[in-house]
């Protein structure tokens, strides 16, 4: 890394702070907003380490210091910051970890190696990621401008769908298509309307290949991203090979048991709870249908009253009338999900994947549907934290296609997070 190429990186966040021709204005939470939250998180969490650090380890303090400015350096050449109009907080948190991968792991390797205490760089670029993880969850703000979708008519098939996906995002007031004509390409007059959206506070999603030099000039002038950008708008990627199937099955599995042993405390007080709620039973089981159309019976703790059919439609919210009092709760935590542990365990569910369905619903399965069967399903997963997570699942089909497309562990990782910061959330 030279030090031109350095000064860039350095110099590319504080340009939050420069001035907006719209001022005065109701601007959105954007992308020059979330930069300048990011900085702030940064040096909340170094300034501290870094001044207790210097008294004691100057050695240390530099590498930390040289850690604060790598985070600085891979968040703005990253996507961590970028699109969050159109994009999933579970995508954001993914590429955070990309980057506490790429940053933590050499600090506190290089801190092993020089005998300075690993726990110091370990806790911070934690923290870092903590802090950063935090923000993508819960201080997204509300969109006040529009997505502009740059596409051409032409190519109606990945321009409408993705104007369609963008809608059941954001809403109708959130999207506005601008159609490229292919027999008046006009790049000054793209490159005009580009810069007038930024300025607006805009986020501008290019689908149009032709028109992705153009755009990519604007990347550090606003929230510019392309179609590869997310997960639901990118082309299906090369299917995961074994080798990431297993990985991510013993992935899943080491989870699942390091959350058995330290839950189950609160797995008893939950039964307790559902015993002293009705007197019924603690535990459901209900068939269900996993890897290549497999039956098997999935359990979770019982949130629904005893006279409710057990392969009836799935409650759909907190007020519908088949939940009981403490299935309320359960249901708005997540809690009663807590049993399928047990089908991680045995090799039957993952953690992470499309959520298994009931046998008379697999049985009306279309073609496409039924690819969410070449997966194992799990208890969470991409539709669980979008904002279609009280819509019925098959309903949305899009969501377990860009997980089956894109699923490693990294993203695995980032979906179990979302989950855990979104579970009290009626939508993400």
């Amino acid at each position: 890394m030279t030090a031109a190429e350095l000064t860039r990186a350095v110099q590319s966040l504080p340009l939050a702070v420069r001035p907006r021709r719209s001022a005065g204005q109701l601007l959105p939470f954007g992308y020059w907003k979330r930069r300048r939250m990011a900085v702030a998180l940064l040096l909340l969490a170094h300034l501290p380490v870094l001044a207790w650090a210097s008294h004691r380890a100057p050695v240390v303090a530099f590498a930390l210091g040289a850690g604060f400015f790598a985070w600085i350096w891979t968040l703005a050449r990253s996507r961590a910051l970028r699109g969050w109009s159109v994009r999933l907080p579970a995508e954001v948190v993914a590429d955070l970890l990309r980057v506490l991968l790429l940053v933590g792991v050499p600090s506190t390797a290089l801190a092993w190696l020089v005998g300075e205490p690993v726990w110091l760089p370990a806790a911070l670029h934690g923290g870092t990621f903590a802090a950063l993880t935090a923000q993508a969850l819960f201080f997204r703000g509300k969109p006040a401008s529009w997505v502009r979708i740059v596409g051409s008519p032409s190519n109606l098939g990945a321009a409408v769908s993705t104007f369609d996906q963008c809608l059941d995002l954001l809403g109708h007031a959130g999207c506005r298509f601008a159609p490229f004509r292919a027999d008046r390409p006009e790049p000054q007059a793209w490159e005009r309307r580009i810069a007038a959206w930024l300025e607006r506070g805009e986020t501008v999603l290019v689908l149009e290949p032709r028109l992705r030099g153009v755009a990519q000039r604007f990347r550090r002038a606003g929230d510019v991203i392309f179609a590869d950008d997310c997960l639901l708008f990118a082309p299906m990627a090369r299917p995961a090979g074994p080798l990431t199937d297993l990985l991510l099955g013993w992935l899943n599995r080491a989870i699942a048991f390091v959350a058995t042993l330290t839950l189950w405390p609160l797995a008893l007080v939950i039964a307790a709870i559902i015993k002293l709620d009705d007197g019924g039973p603690v535990f459901f089981a209900q068939e269900r249908v996993g890897l290549n159309g497999a039956i098997f019976t999935v359990y979770k703790f019982r949130s629904m009253r005893l006279d409710a059919a057990k392969y009836g439609e799935s409650p759909r919210g907190d007020l519908d009338p088949r939940v009981t009092r403490a299935g309320r709760w359960m249901r708005r935590l997540s809690l009663d999900e807590f049993p399928q542990l047990i089908n991680v365990l045995l090799g039957q569910m993952r953690l992470v994947g499309p959520r298994p369905e009931m046998p008379f619903i697999v049985e009306d399965y279309d073609r496409r549907q039924q690819q969410r069967l070449t997966v194992k399903p799990g208890i969470t997963g991409l539709w669980q934290v979008s904002p279609h997570r009280n819509d019925p699942i098959h309903e949305h089909i899009e969501y377990d296609l860009a997980y089956i497309a894109h699923r490693g562990p990294v993203l695995d990782l980032a979906l179990i997070i979302a989950t855990l910061g979104l579970a009290n959330r009626s939508g993400a």
